[in-house]
C-alpha cells in the first residue's frame, strides 16, 4: 500500500476503503461504450425493475444484455433475481459519482474534487490536510489553504515531496504534456505499471490535488486521460496562450532614450556655476527644452529670471550616486510623473508602477516582445483591480482574471514605453508597424 508525506500532512490510503475504489476503477476502465450506457441506464432507473424494460430502452435483446449484466455484477451495484434487477441504494449513489467521468461535458473540477473527498471519512481529512478539526466547513478550509490564489496553489505543487519517485515522475509527465493532458496508457507504459498499480498511484495523486482521471470519447471507445484540476488547467492554458514569445523577424529599434546621461550632463554643467541651457555642450538642441524642464520638475536645478540654471542640494545628492542608484531614486520619486492629467492621478502611484515592473520579470533581456501580446497576459491588480483569487460564480469555480479599461491599458503602456524607456530599463521599437520592447541587460538586473 502506497503512502506519501505532504509537509505536515500524511495521506495514507488505508485510512479508508480504497481497495473498493481501485477494483471499481479497474472495471470502469475496461467498459465499452455500450457497457457504460447500460450502467448509466441502471442508475437512472428505480431500485427494482425488469430486465426486458432495460433491453427495450437500450434497443437490444435480453439475450444480448445478460452477459453485460453478468460482467457488471462484480461491482455489486445490483443483484439479479431471475429477470429482475434490484439496485443497491448506497452503491447507486457511489456509482452516480463515478460515472460522472463518462459525461461528454465532464471536467474534473473543484465540485468533483469535493465528491472525491466525500469518499473519505470526514474525521480523516483534517489529518491528511493539516486543517483545524474545529473547521465548520472542511472543504472551504481546503480551498483557502491550497487553492485560493494561483500563487498559493503553484507553490503547493512545487513543494510536494513524494516518497515514491514514480509519483513525482507521473506528476511531471502530466504538467509537461501538450495542453497538460496525457493518456493513462502512455503513463502506464512509460512507468511499466499494472492497471492496479496505476490506479493506486493515481488515487494518491488525486488526493494530493495534483491530477485527475476522466474519459474522452474517441469514436467507438473511451480514452482515459489525466489532467490537472480543471480550474488550474484553464489558468495554465491561459498562461501558455498569452506567454510573450520573442519576435523572430526584423525589429526597427528606436534610439535609446539617453535621459539619464543627458540629466547628468545638465547637472554637471551647472554644478559650480550658473549657465544658460543653450550653452551646455553635448546636449542635443531637440532635447534641450524637455530635459531642462524635467530637471526643474524634479527640483534638481533651479532657474533665475535671466534663464540661467544652477544645481540644487537635491540635484547634487542625486549626481553623486552611481548609475543604478540614480535610476532607483528616479523610479520612486513622486515628482517623476509620467502623466500630468487628473484622470491618471488615481493610477500613477508607486504601487502600480512597481506592479508593472514586476510583470517584466518573466522576460529575458534583449528579447523583443510585441506590446499587445504582452498586455494580453498582463494580470497585475493595478488600480481598483483585485488580486486573482478563486471564486465561485454561478455554481462554477474559477480564477477570476482582471479586465482593464482603455485608460488602464494606456497607463501600463506609458509606464513601459515611456517611463521605463527613459530610465534605460527597456529599449523600444516597431515590428510590422506595431510597438514592441525588450528588457535591457541593465533593466533585467534592476528588476531582479
Amino acid at each position: 500500500m502506497l503512502h506519501s508525506t505532504l509537509r505536515k500532512a500524511k495521506i495514507t490510503l488505508s485510512d479508508y476503503s480504497y481497495q473498493r475504489d481501485i477494483e471499481n476503477r479497474v472495471l470502469l476502465s475496461q467498459l465499452s461504450l455500450f457497457e457504460v450506457q447500460v450502467l448509466q441506464e441502471i442508475l437512472h432507473h428505480s431500485l427494482r425493475f425488469p430486465i426486458n424494460q432495460l433491453a427495450e430502452i437500450l434497443d437490444t435483446t435480453v439475450e444480448n444484455l445478460l452477459p453485460v449484466l453478468d460482467k457488471l455484477s462484480h461491482i455489486k451495484l445490483f443483484k439479479r433475481q431471475d429477470l429482475t434487477l434490484i439496485v443497491d441504494k448506497e452503491m447507486r449513489k457511489y456509482f452516480e459519482f463515478q460515472l460522472e467521468k463518462f459525461d461528454e461535458d465532464f471536467k474534473p473540477n473543484l465540485d468533483f474534487l469535493q465528491s472525491v473527498l466525500n469518499q473519505v471519512p470526514i474525521h480523516v481529512l483534517p489529518t491528511w490536510y493539516a486543517i483545524p478539526r474545529t473547521s465548520d466547513n472542511i472543504f472551504a478550509s481546503i480551498i483557502e489553504k491550497y487553492f485560493l490564489t494561483p500563487k498559493i496553489y503553484r507553490q503547493y505543487l512545487q513543494d510536494i515531496q513524494f516518497d515514491d519517485p514514480i509519483l513525482t515522475a507521473m506528476m511531471h509527465d502530466v504538467y509537461q504534456s501538450p495542453e497538460f493532458k496525457i493518456s493513462s496508457a502512455e503513463l502506464m507504459a512509460k512507468h511499466r505499471l499494472t492497471r492496479e498499480q496505476f490506479e493506486e498511484y493515481l488515487l494518491l495523486l488525486e488526493y494530493h490535488f495534483v491530477c485527475f482521471l476522466s474519459y474522452d470519447k474517441q469514436g467507438d471507445y473511451w480514452q482515459e486521460i489525466i489532467t490537472p484540476l480543471s480550474e488550474w488547467r484553464d489558468y495554465l492554458l491561459f498562461e501558455a496562450k498569452t506567454k510573450p514569445l520573442p519576435l523572430d523577424s526584423t525589429v526597427e529599434s528606436l534610439p535609446p532614450s539617453g535621459f539619464i546621461s543627458d540629466l547628468n550632463l545638465i547637472l554637471k554643467a551647472c554644478q559650480n556655476k550658473k549657465v544658460l541651457p543653450q550653452n551646455i555642450k553635448g546636449l542635443q538642441p531637440e532635447h534641450q527644452d524637455f530635459r531642462v524642464q524635467k530637471a526643474l520638475k524634479l527640483e534638481y536645478i533651479q532657474q533665475n529670471k535671466k534663464g540661467e540654471i544652477s544645481l540644487t542640494k537635491k540635484g547634487a545628492e542625486w549626481l553623486a550616486l552611481p548609475l543604478n542608484e540614480q535610476v532607483a531614486v528616479l523610479f520612486i520619486d513622486p515628482l517623476n510623473k509620467l502623466f500630468n492629467s487628473p484622470e491618471f492621478e488615481a493610477l500613477e502611484h508607486l504601487r502600480n508602477v512597481r506592479l508593472v515592473k514586476k510583470s517584466l520579470k518573466k522576460l529575458n533581456p534583449r528579447e523583443w516582445i510585441d506590446l499587445e501580446q504582452f498586455l494580453q497576459g498582463f494580470i497585475a491588480p493595478i488600480g481598483d483591480k483585485e488580486p486573482i483569487v478563486l471564486k465561485n460564480k454561478g455554481k462554477k469555480w474559477g480564477y477570476v482574471l482582471p479586465s482593464y479599461t482603455p485608460q488602464e491599458k494606456q497607463f501600463i503602456t506609458g509606464v513601459i514605453l515611456e517611463k521605463f524607456h527613459e530610465l534605460g530599463l527597456v529599449n523600444i521599437g516597431l515590428h510590422q508597424g506595431q510597438p514592441c520592447f525588450c528588457l535591457t541587460p541593465f533593466g533585467y538586473q534592476f528588476i531582479h
